[in-house]
């Protein structure tokens, strides 16, 4: 049971070791195609778009509000996050200035006719006028945005997450197969992994606890490129010095003597090796690493289990030991106990 269980934790290792390095990809590829502000810029345009006619003067207004301004890297920077209190702000001064009207909830009449105008017209009923329920009921209306549009960006992560997992995997030989096997028949690198995944159950919640990056736009790339740099030297120490069937040196197809059924079953099990791996380190590190801890504690169990059984095994064998030497010794007693009664009489 224990080597089963040291099978699957090393496999589970593989996974979460790599799945950190497609982590760090993804996030430099998102802050290079600043998928995060893109995904803003949309909840902004369906929450402000149609105030001013025909272009986007508002939305603009919105980002050179000296509230956003200081989440932005310069004038032309755009934030990738805006907390729900400075938009609720930052709309209420821009329709206020907008209807020269110092009362938020009545400044809402001057707007043009629009989408935002409809909101806040259907939240001010709901509100009774009132400018502090209605900057608080549209701070929820934009959260509500964001969480649905928190789909569109899970989408597109999800999507280079699958692509970087694929070339990881084909390009470092990370054939699930290969690894499984390697690790049945090999009890050192079983141990060697399970030692492993006990320091990668604190690196990773050191890495996945990390603070996520700035609203920098460069600070942000900068920052992922490390954390990319880091992940791949750790993923290179600690997996191609474990024994492990990972990369393709010394790694070839069947010899042609072999015939051409032999290179077809080699290629095949490649293939579903990669596809196996691919989408497992696809599902991300967080899972992994939930999954390795699991398994850890049951194999604590097992060892515990394992030791309990093995003491009282040996217990039993001492007292079988115990009991044969006293009935040899009971054995031994007999006959001369006979002789002594046979002289008395």
């Amino acid at each position: 049971m224990l080597d089963t269980l040291d099978i699957m934790i090393g496999l589970i290792t593989v996974y979460l070791v790599v799945a950190l390095v497609v982590t760090a990809i993804v996030e430099v590829v998102s802050a290079l195609m600043s998928l995060r502000s893109k995904r803003l810029r949309q909840v902004l345009e369906e929450l402000l778009g149609g105030v001013a006619e025909g272009d986007h003067r508002f939305l603009d207004a919105f980002y050179d509000h000296p509230l956003v301004q200081s989440l932005s890297s310069g004038k032309n920077g755009r934030p990738s996050h805006v907390p729900n209190e400075i938009l609720g702000r930052v709309v209420e001064d821009l329709v206020t200035a907008h209807a020269g009207v110092g009362e938020f909830a009545a400044a809402v009449d001057k707007l043009p006719n629009g989408r935002l105008k409809g909101i806040l017209k259907a939240y001010r009923r709901d509100t009774r006028e009132r400018s502090a329920e209605l900057r608080e009921a549209i701070e929820g209306h934009y959260d509500a945005i964001m969480e649905r549009a928190s789909g569109w960006y899970k989408r597109k992560t999800q999507t280079i997450s699958m692509i970087a997992a694929a070339l990881l995997v084909v390009g470092g030989n990370v054939d699930s197969i290969a690894i499984i096997k390697g690790l049945a028949d090999d009890p050192v690198t079983r141990a060697r992994m399970v030692e492993q995944a006990g320091k990668m159950q604190l690196i990773a919640e050191q890495r996945l606890a990390a603070q996520p990056a700035s609203d920098d736009a460069v600070e942000r790339l900068a920052q992922s490129a490390r954390e990319l740099d880091q992940a791949v030297r750790f993923a290179t120490g600690n997996l191609g010095q474990r024994g492990l069937p990972i990369g393709w040196s010394g790694v070839s197809p069947p010899p042609h003597a072999e015939g051409f059924l032999a290179f077809l079953v080699w290629l095949l099990s490649k293939v579903v090796g990669f596809v196996i791996s691919a989408f497992a380190i696809s599902l991300g590190a967080p899972f992994w690493f939930d999954v390795l801890q699991r398994f850890m504690r049951v194999r604590s169990s097992g060892e515990a289990t394992v030791r309990s059984v093995s003491r009282r095994h040996g217990q039993l064998q001492e007292a079988r030991a115990a009991g044969a030497t006293a009935r040899s010794a009971t054995a031994n007693q007999t006959p001369k106990t006979a002789k002594l009664a046979k002289g008395a009489d």
